[in-house]
C-alpha cells in the first residue's frame, strides 16, 4: 500500500490514519501485535523515521503500546462507561461496591484498587480549601487498575475533623468504601458537582499509569455533599481513551 505526499497531508500522518482505521474498525484487535517496523516499511513503501513518527501518533493518542523486546501491540483493555447519572447508586453501596467496581462489574472485567500510601493528615489543597471549609484534610491516594492495566489515579480529601469523626483517618471502612462510611454515620449523600477537564498526562502521571508523557488524559474534580455541607473533594487522572463520560439529562425549558 502506497501513500501519497502530494496530499498535502504528511505520509507519517497518511500511515497513522491507515493504521488507526484498522485499530478502530477491528482489523487489528485490541492486545493483538501490529507488523513490525520493517513490515511497515514495506507495506507503505516510506522509511523508518516516518514509520517511527506514525507509530509515535497513535502512542499519544493511547491506541497503542510498546513492549520492550515484543514489538507493539492494540491496547486492550475495554473503555470504562461512566454513566454520570446513574453513578455512586446507594444499592451499588449497599452491595459494598464503589462507583469504580461497579462500572468494572457492567463490563465483565476485573479490577484493583490500589493504594498508594497510608491515609493522612496534610494540607487541603488550595482549590479545596474553600469548598470543604477546613485547611486541613485527610487524604487517601490511590490507582485503579481495569483488566491489569492501569487506568486512573485517584486522591480523596475529607475534611480532617469529618475524617475523624467517622474514624476514615484511623483506617475505618465499610461495604461501598469512603461513601458508605459516610452514610453508616449519618452522612446521607445528596448531590455531587464535577468538572472535567482534557490535558496531557505529566511525565510522573505517566510513569504511575504505565503510559508515555503527554497522552491524553481526562482531570476530573468532584464535589460530594451531604445536604449543604460538603464532605469529600475528590480528584482524579484518567487515561484518555480508558474512560467513555456518559450523560443524559433533559432538554432546559
Amino acid at each position: 500500500m502506497n501513500v501519497d505526499p502530494r496530499k498535502g497531508r504528511a505520509v507519517y500522518h497518511q500511515i497513522a490514519d491507515e493504521l488507526r482505521k484498522k485499530i478502530t474498525s477491528g482489523g487489528y484487535e485490541a492486545g493483538s501485535r501490529l507488523p513490525t517496523e520493517t513490515e511497515l516499511i514495506e507495506t507503505y513503501d516510506s522509511g523508518r523515521v516516518t514509520v517511527r513518527r506514525a507509530l509515535a501518533v497513535l502512542a499519544q493518542e493511547g491506541l497503542i503500546e510498546s513492549r520492550r523486546g515484543e514489538g507493539v501491540f492494540v491496547r486492550r483493555t475495554p473503555p470504562l462507561l461512566r454513566l454520570g447519572n446513574t453513578r455512586f447508586s446507594r444499592a451499588d453501596r449497599e452491595r459494598g461496591l464503589g462507583a469504580f467496581a461497579a462500572e468494572a462489574e457492567k463490563l465483565g472485567v476485573s479490577w484493583e484498587q490500589e493504594s498508594l500510601g497510608e491515609i493522612e493528615v496534610t494540607d487541603t489543597p488550595q482549590a479545596a480549601i474553600e469548598v470543604l471549609g477546613e485547611a486541613n484534610s485527610a487524604v487517601r491516594y490511590r490507582r485503579m487498575i481495569l483488566a491489569g492495566t492501569p487506568t486512573q489515579l485517584a486522591n480523596s480529601y475529607v475534611p480532617a475533623s469529618l475524617a475523624e469523626e467517622i474514624g476514615w483517618s484511623r483506617g475505618e471502612a465499610a461495604p461501598g468504601g469512603l461513601y458508605g462510611l459516610l452514610e453508616q454515620h449519618g452522612y446521607q449523600l445528596t448531590s455531587f458537582r464535577e468538572t472535567v477537564v482534557a490535558s496531557a498526562a505529566t511525565p510522573d502521571e505517566a510513569v504511575a499509569l504505565q503510559i508515555n508523557q503527554g497522552v491524553p488524559v481526562a482531570r476530573v474534580t468532584r464535589v460530594a455533599f451531604a445536604g449543604e455541607r460538603a464532605v469529600e473533594w475528590f480528584e482524579s487522572v484518567a487515561v484518555g481513551d480508558s474512560t467513555h463520560f456518559v450523560y443524559e439529562f433533559d432538554a432546559a425549558e
